[in-house]
């Protein structure tokens, strides 16, 4: 299992290398088995290696229901730059930046020498994509976006400040609940510029590089106060896919009138 993982893991950094603004993603699973190397101080391990370059950003996670694991990393003097013990909801996760580029070993440790599954993931994203620092125009920050949405956000914990002041964009948000990035694009208390504005997204939207995903017709949500008229665009591949939702959110029944009456949001998700 190890050689498969560094196999593929390896593969994955040197497609990076190749790109100036780059996400990679991978997620599999494992278990610990009788098989595996244990040390008195930590109980079994498993781990794979990969090339890491200066100034990137590396995101490390694992869960196990079964086990209590810890999660490290070390440069290729075994001297570990990061690591996590974890909480009671079993999950651990290290997110830090690279600051010399070299071999580094990815550990999934057990604190005892008992045997169980576990999930991972691993995220390495270019220093260029903490920030958008693009052209103020809608498909940039989608394309930017669509990346951040491959690796679920791990990069992207706060989408106001890494996405910047942009009159095209009202208000961005991470919803941590639903793993999904919001953007306010429009609100007015106009129902017919709401829906002439919702078109023109969309069809906008679609020559972002979405042309072949598969569109769902639009469909109205009712809610107990307001209404959401929802058009989803997902990602043509097997599974984990992207998705891109414009929501025309209506408002006008509300008793709450905080906010205007119409509300167009573009969303971004992926599945699991």
């Amino acid at each position: 299992m190890k050689k498969y993982f560094f196999v593929i893991l390896l593969f994955a950094t040197i497609i990076s290398a190749q790109k100036n603004d780059y996400i990679e993603f991978f997620s599999d699973k494992g278990r610990l088995t009788i098989t595996d190397d244990q040390k008195a101080e930590f109980g079994r391990y498993d781990g794979f290696q990969l090339y890491l370059n200066n100034g990137e950003n590396l995101y490390f996670m694992a869960y196990s229901e079964e086990l209590p694991v810890i999660v490290a990393v070390a440069d290729s003097t075994g001297k570990v730059i990061a690591e996590d013990f974890g909480n009671e909801d079993g999950l651990v996760s290290i997110n830090t930046k690279i600051k010399k580029s070299g071999s580094y070993f990815l550990y999934i440790l057990n604190r005892t020498n008992s045997l169980g599954n576990y999930y991972f993931q691993y995220a390495i994203a270019s220093n260029s994509m903490l920030k958008y620092t693009g052209k103020n125009e809608l498909c940039g920050y989608i394309e930017f976006l669509l990346k951040h949405t491959n690796a679920y956000f791990v990069f992207l914990q706060n989408p106001k400040k890494q996405l910047g002041e942009s009159n095209l964009i009202l208000d961005s948000y991470l919803d941590e609940e639903t793993v999904t990035v919001n953007l306010r694009l429009f609100e007015t208390d106009n129902k017919n510029d709401a829906e002439k504005k919702k078109s023109e997204y969309f069809q906008l939207i679609k020559k972002c590089g979405l042309g072949d995903w598969k569109e769902n017709k639009s469909k109205i949500i009712e809610n107990s106060d307001y209404n959401e008229l929802k058009t989803t665009l997902t990602e043509n591949v097997k599974s984990a896919q992207r998705k891109v939702e414009l929501t025309l959110f209506d408002y006008s029944k509300a008793s709450d009138n905080t906010s205007k009456k119409y509300v167009i949001e573009l969303s971004f998700s992926k599945t699991f």
